[in-house]
C-alpha cells in the first residue's frame, strides 16, 4: 500500500474494505458524502487516521487496478494450492492401487513356476529351463 500512501497520503494499516473504498472515491469526504446520501452512516469514517485525498484521478484508477489484480491472484492462489492437494491424493492414491496390483502379480508369479527338461541346441546336451 505504498503507493497508496505516496499518492493518497493514508498512513498506518486498514482493513480490505478501506482499501476498496479509498479506490472508488477520491477523498475521504466524498465517500462519506456517498454515504449520507445512501444512508449508511454507520459506513462512514469519522477519523482524521482514515483521511485520504489522491493527488490524480489517474493514480486513484491505478491504485484500483492494482488491488483488484491483487485480490484475483489470492484467489487464484486457493484454486492452485487445492489443485496441488487434489493432485497429491489422486497420485497417493493411484500409487496405492498400482502397488497392490503390483504386488499380487509377484504373488502369482511366485506361486507359479514350471521345470522343463530339454536338449540344448548348442551343445547337444540336456537342459533345465525353470520359468517363475
Amino acid at each position: 500500500m505504498t503507493f497508496a500512501s505516496q499518492h493518497a497520503g493514508i498512513s498506518g494499516d486498514k482493513d480490505h474494505q478501506y482499501y476498496v473504498d479509498i479506490g472508488n472515491y477520491g477523498t475521504m469526504d466524498q465517500f462519506n458524502e456517498a454515504q449520507r446520501q445512501q444512508r449508511q452512516y454507520a459506513d462512514q469514517y469519522r477519523k482524521s487516521s482514515f483521511y485520504w485525498e489522491w493527488d490524480s484521478k489517474t493514480n486513484r484508477q491505478q491504485f484500483k487496478d492494482i488491488r483488484i489484480e491483487a485480490d484475483a491472484s489470492k484467489r487464484r492462489i486457493y484454486y492452485y494450492v487445492g489443485g496441488m492437494v487434489l493432485n497429491r491424493i489422486a497420485a497417493s492414491i493411484d500409487a496405492a492401487r498400482g502397488l497392490s496390483k503390483r504386488q499380487k502379480n509377484l504373488r502369482a508369479k511366485e506361486t507359479s513356476f514350471s521345470f522343463h527338461l530339454g536338449v540344448d541346441p548348442k551343445t547337444n546336451g540336456p537342459s533345465l529351463v525353470w520359468t517363475w
